[in-house]
């Protein structure tokens, strides 16, 4: 990829995600992306157009921590993907969540600083 590519790619990346923004602002909807589930949340689907479910419904999800971790499988994974993570529900002692290995489009490892940690944690992929 060329300077002119990544330039174009940054660019598409932070419409997005301003559009996304303005989405959620005019949805008035508490919790952000954390509070939401796509793509099957009928609110999502009135404040976006198809494409824009379309297009992150591969990408969001959710995941049940098992001891502290989960590897979430997917292909539009890469190493160079922001990952949104945030706590859906409490489950077992609550840990501070980060994001462990990330293998280009396999999968990603979901991690939790308490052992003893069940709880179920959203996710979002950029790009």
């Amino acid at each position: 990829m060329n300077y002119q590519e990544m330039e174009d790619q940054v660019n598409q990346n932070m419409e997005d995600i301003q559009s996304m923004q303005e989405a959620f602002d005019e949805s008035n909807l508490v919790g952000g992306v954390g509070g939401l589930s796509l793509p099957l949340d009928p609110n999502v689907a009135q404040i976006m157009d198809d494409e824009t479910v379309s297009y992150f419904s591969d990408k969001i999800g959710s995941a049940t921590l098992v001891a502290g971790t989960i590897t979430v499988n997917n292909p539009y994974v890469q190493s160079t993907s922001i990952i949104i993570l945030s706590r859906k529900t409490i489950g077992g002692t609550a840990g501070y969540l980060s994001l462990g290995a990330v293998i280009a489009g396999i999968s990603f490892v979901i991690n939790s600083s308490s052992a003893t940690d069940t709880s179920v944690v959203n996710y979002l992929i950029f790009p």
